[in-house]
């Protein structure tokens, strides 16, 4: 089975939020997240945090809203699979993490951590959401500090890992 690492940008014109970050990382790309089919339903689903939460969306109506920058697949097994989807039901509809967006500019920046704005896995921003995944699969390269995750970073790791092939 595999799943697919993505990077996105929007399609509808001026979005500051996401121009930033991609102004901020000198990327053509401000988003992260998980592709996966579903074979029962018949359906690609787009797992990420977005707008308010951890959420789903059908990957037609992903692709609609998003311009795709890269994407990579990964093999997982059977088990890794079904763990992933557990993970991914048991997370759904936890808050964005826009504190920690701030504690990202500020350790970035100025090379200052503001812990007390992070909160592990009780709120997610797409990267560290998906940074989480990825060491679930133990993959540990650039994993160690996923409070702090850009989706620059998590791209590297798909770049740099040979358990990654792009696909996009």
């Amino acid at each position: 089975m595999t799943i697919t690492v993505g990077f996105s940008r929007p399609k509808s014109g001026f979005v500051p939020f996401a121009w930033a970050i991609m102004w901020y990382q000198g990327s053509d790309f401000s988003h992260s997240y998980i592709r996966f089919k579903s074979n029962s339903l018949d359906r690609e689903l787009i797992y990420q945090a977005s707008s308010t939460m951890v959420n789903f969306w059908g990957a037609t109506y992903f692709e609609s809203k998003e311009t795709i920058a890269a994407e990579y697949e990964i093999e997982v097994t059977d088990d890794q699979y079904r763990q992933l989807m557990q993970y991914f039901i048991d997370n759904a509809g936890k808050p964005y993490g826009v504190l920690q967006l701030v504690a990202m500019f500020v350790n970035r920046t100025f090379g200052i951590k503001l812990d007390a704005l992070t909160n592990g896995d009780r709120e997610f921003v797409c990267s560290e959401l998906v940074a989480r995944i990825l060491s679930d699969l133990d993959i540990p390269e650039g994993t160690e500090n996923l409070d702090y995750m850009l989706p620059v970073d998590v791209k590297h790791i798909c770049d740099t890992s040979p358990r990654f092939k792009r696909i996009r």
